[in-house]
């Protein structure tokens, strides 16, 4: 819930989303490189990492996959997302919260969350206010804030024979 949480939350689904996440739409839809996009942001009390899994279709090219990675990345930092992708992940994520207190257990558990890490369990109306206030540009500063090398790091696995997992030289 700190500063630029929100935002990458909303840059990861935009990413990433099943079927019209950025990432998604390229390497599952389009170049059916990939059998499954998964973008998301863990944040913590006091650090977070950005994830971006993509399982590759056995034979697809790697290289290609990286590259096409990498310029979306790339793009997320210097270009803000849509307004109409802006909108969509917003109201998707409202729906996701709404449903998630249906349960009792989810609700205790929602409170528990928010007073744990914002200091007041009624944090909801705050969450939604700032979750509605983020607009492209501040999409755009947070990509680039975090997201820019060399904070971010392409590790492929398993890695290609000969390599380090982080691409360095066996040894």
């Amino acid at each position: 819930l700190g500063e630029g949480d929100l935002e990458l939350d909303v840059l990861a689904d935009a990413l990433g989303a099943n079927g019209w996440g950025r990432l998604y739409k390229v390497l599952v839809v389009e170049r059916e490189l990939a059998q499954r996009v998964m973008v998301y942001q863990g944040s913590a009390q006091f650090s977070g990492v950005f994830h971006v899994i993509v399982d590759a279709k056995p034979g697809a090219d790697l290289a290609e996959v990286e590259k096409i990675l990498g310029d979306e990345l790339t793009r997320a930092v210097r270009e803000p997302i849509t307004e109409a992708e802006l909108k969509r992940v917003v109201n998707r994520s409202e729906a996701n919260f709404v449903w998630g207190l249906e349960e009792l257990m989810s609700r205790v558990e929602r409170l528990q969350y928010f007073n744990h890490f914002a200091g007041d369990p009624g944090y909801t109306d705050t969450y939604l206010a700032r979750l509605r206030a983020i607009t492209p540009a501040a999409v755009q500063a947070t990509a680039a804030k975090w997201l820019s090398q060399p904070r971010a790091e392409i590790i492929t696995m398993p890695a290609p024979k000969g390599k380090a997992p982080r691409g360095g030289e066996q040894g």
